[in-house]
């Protein structure tokens, strides 16, 4: 799966309240392109009891550590022995759960018992979900992967009423997106600028150390900043920069008071 040539690996983390559980996610956004994939259709889960919860039921840092590595051992073993795509976890309520999505689980038990045996203090549990759709992928992880975007959007939104700021006066509202390679980001400021953005900086890719995503853009359009308009337009420059293989680095506007 990770020698399909439009799959490159974008890791997100978020925290969100799920159900009734305050909750960390990790989700790998790079399978969201290569959807539907029909040769995986079952979900495998591997559930780990945590260690030293913190007063959330969330792991704390030390232990994030070594659930990162349980993380990358799983994956290295699965994705040998049941070509087992490692998309995420999910943390919460005193548990971590593992997520990968794979086509034949005949021999997971023996794996993840082996990978297990190298940390024995941990007690877990596997089982497999049948999910033609990937909808522990999409509408469990992604989903509150987005609900955590609009967290983030109506947070800007609130400190703005929180100054007096009526929404109601349109301004010009900044964005923010890097990329991966100089012609990834032409490509989406080719179209970005037909939707009425203008272009305000473009980052060579010495601007900053952003990782594999070095190619930045400044971009900026006249927008009302009420909450529908906000999340309306904030999605569809995830979507675009997304289809261009790149991140939205989040958007900024100035306050405005009614005179």
């Amino acid at each position: 799966m990770k020698d399909h040539p439009n799959y490159y690996q974008q890791w997100a983390t978020c925290y969100a309240t799920v159900g009734e559980h305050f909750s960390h996610v990790l989700i790998d956004l790079g399978y969201l392109r290569l959807l539907p994939i029909p040769d995986k259709r079952h979900t495998l889960m591997v559930v780990l009891f945590l260690q030293a919860p913190n007063e959330d039921s969330l792991p704390n840092d030390d232990e994030a550590a070594v659930l990162t590595r349980i993380g990358d051992v799983l994956n290295d073993s699965l994705n040998t022995s049941i070509d087992a795509s490692y998309v995420g976890f999910i943390a919460s309520d005193n548990q971590c759960r593992f997520c990968f999505c794979t086509g034949t689980t005949s021999t997971h038990e023996q794996t993840v018992s082996h990978v297990m045996s190298q940390f024995p203090e941990y007690r877990y549990a596997s089982h497999v979900i049948e999910d033609d759709d990937w909808d522990i992928y999409t509408e469990g992880l992604f989903h509150v992967h987005q609900h955590y975007e609009c967290i983030k959007h109506s947070a800007v939104i609130t400190r703005f009423e929180e100054h007096g700021d009526p929404l109601t006066k349109p301004r010009p509202v900044d964005h923010w997106f890097y990329f991966r390679n100089e012609s990834d980001r032409t490509l989406f400021v080719e179209k970005i600028c037909k939707e009425g953005f203008q272009i305000e900086g473009d980052y060579p890719e010495d601007f900053q150390d952003n990782g594999e995503f070095p190619f930045g853009v400044n971009i900026s359009r006249v927008d009302s900043v009420d909450r529908q308009n906000v999340f309306e337009y904030t999605s569809f420059l995830w979507n675009l920069a997304y289809e261009h293989y790149g991140i939205y680095d989040g958007w900024g506007a100035v306050s405005e008071t009614e005179e």
